[in-house]
């Protein structure tokens, strides 16, 4: 954990944390330094639990995150296979880019995916999502 630092103009306690990209960020300003080392405390576990939301995800844009995504795809270090990526691409380029590619991540909802997932042809009259 990265040690909290005193604001020297209003005397809060900034609490910061480093992300799983390195990036050092706020989890806020407290009264206290015990509040401000409970936050940071927080934001760490969040990351250890693969529970953390990085916020700059809320601006970003599908089609600028999806290439990002796939390069990430694989399994103990290794990238997924050529035919594999070649499917995913054409299943991104048709299928998700068209309908997701201008939203906003933090707008994609389960809701909206839903409604997605009933306009495609064979798409079950259940939805388990």
């Amino acid at each position: 954990m990265i040690k909290p630092d005193k604001h020297k103009d209003t005397g809060k306690w900034r609490a910061r944390y480093t992300d799983p990209n390195g990036k050092v960020r706020s989890a806020g300003t407290f009264n206290t330094l015990k509040e401000a080392q409970k936050a940071a405390r927080e934001k760490e576990n969040q990351i250890q639990r693969a529970d953390w939301d990085n916020p700059d995800l809320g601006v970003i844009r599908f089609e600028d995150w999806a290439p990002t995504a796939l390069n990430r795809l694989g399994k103990d270090g290794k990238p997924i296979g050529v035919r594999t990526r070649v499917l995913y691409e054409s299943q991104l380029r048709n299928h998700l880019l068209p309908t997701f590619g201008r939203m906003r991540l933090r707008d994609i909802r389960r809701g909206v995916v839903q409604d997605w997932l009933r306009t495609l042809p064979d798409a079950p009259n259940k939805l388990n999502c």
